[in-house]
């Protein structure tokens, strides 16, 4: 279901001006994420994936690489507002709650604007989303949504990281990737949102400095062609 969400938000979503940009870009990885989460399982999703996010955003909130500020934080807000929804609902409404009626607006053709989005959110529960919005989606405060997520990873060996993908095309940039355990085997495997395996960096390619392991990524996957510019994860 959550993959046919995200090809529905681009599909009939009609955005009402730029200033809903983070619309499209935030919510498709939010539902990006939930995808692998039926796979795998939502604890694992909310440990691995949002909370590295989380973390990454809290870190660089003041000097956000631009190819990020589109998706991490409403990305975030949407995982914070389907939390909320089933806070003041008491687990009877989602934010799935909040795309059916998105969706039903634009086949009314509504294009999506702050009031409508505000209007289907205040419509699912009786909490009042109206700072949420304003603060999150159109405002610049922080998000603080330690709360929410899980704050102990599954695995102490190795650490999971997540962080947009710098490359350009045809500029021929590396990845550094560091802190790797002195581990006697290793291999970095790296996912794009999709849940797809992108390009396995085997031991010839990982290389020790300063008493841990470091590898390189030149951008491309295992078939030697460059990735596209977006959300990358490595294990």
């Amino acid at each position: 279901m959550h993959g046919a969400v995200r090809y529905w938000i681009f599909q009939f979503i009609q955005l009402g001006s730029l200033d809903e940009e983070w619309f499209k870009g935030g919510f498709c990885t939010y539902y990006e994420n939930m995808a692998v989460g039926s796979k795998y399982g939502f604890d694992q999703i909310k440990s691995h994936r949002f909370r590295p996010m989380y973390e990454y955003y809290k870190n660089h909130i003041d000097n956000l690489p631009d190819n990020s500020i589109v998706y991490f934080k409403p990305a975030l807000v949407a995982y914070y507002i389907n939390e909320l929804l089933l806070e003041h609902s008491n687990g009877t409404k989602t934010i799935n709650d909040l795309m059916k009626i998105l969706f039903n607006n634009a086949l009314n053709g509504q294009a999506l604007s702050k009031q409508s989005f505000l209007n289907a959110l205040n419509s699912l529960t009786n909490y009042d989303f109206t700072d949420v919005v304003n603060n999150y989606l159109y405002g610049t405060e922080k998000l603080d949504l330690d709360k929410y997520l899980p704050t102990e990873s599954t695995s102490t060996e190795y650490p999971t990281t997540i962080y947009p993908n710098p490359c350009y095309l045809n500029k021929g940039q590396v990845v550094t990737m560091a802190n790797f355990p002195l581990t006697s085997e290793l291999k970095v495997y790296i996912y794009d949102l999709g849940d797809n395996l992108v390009r396995t960096l085997e031991e010839s390619e990982i290389s020790i400095e300063g008493g841990s392991r470091t590898a390189t990524w030149d951008c491309k996957n295992d078939n030697g062609e460059v990735v596209a510019r977006g959300i990358y994860l490595y294990f």
